[in-house]
């Protein structure tokens, strides 16, 4: 599985499609590398990644190796939703 953090796309640049760009990139190796699950947190930015297949997803679902990192437990607040894409 896989966490996906921190990408940010200049306000001067966006609408123009380098967020999907990049993402689907991402998710292409991420399926080369054999990931079968990629989740990310977010405030903000769920309708964005829904379009990309990411479904939200319920905080107490997250597996252990999500749940255990720094981003879930401390950097993200309480409030980020947890969103899923199955590779599978």
């Amino acid at each position: 599985m896989a966490l996906l953090r921190s990408l940010v796309i200049d306000g001067t640049s966006r609408g123009r499609g380098y967020g999907h760009t990049m993402v689907q990139r991402l998710i292409e190796e991420m399926r080369r590398l054999g990931v079968a699950d990629v989740y990310l947190l977010t405030e903000t930015a769920v309708p964005f990644f829904a379009t990309l297949g990411f479904v939200p997803w319920r905080r107490e679902q997250a597996p252990a190796e999500i749940a255990d990192t720094l981003q879930f437990q401390e950097l993200c607040p309480a409030t980020a939703k947890l969103t899923r894409l199955d590779l599978r």
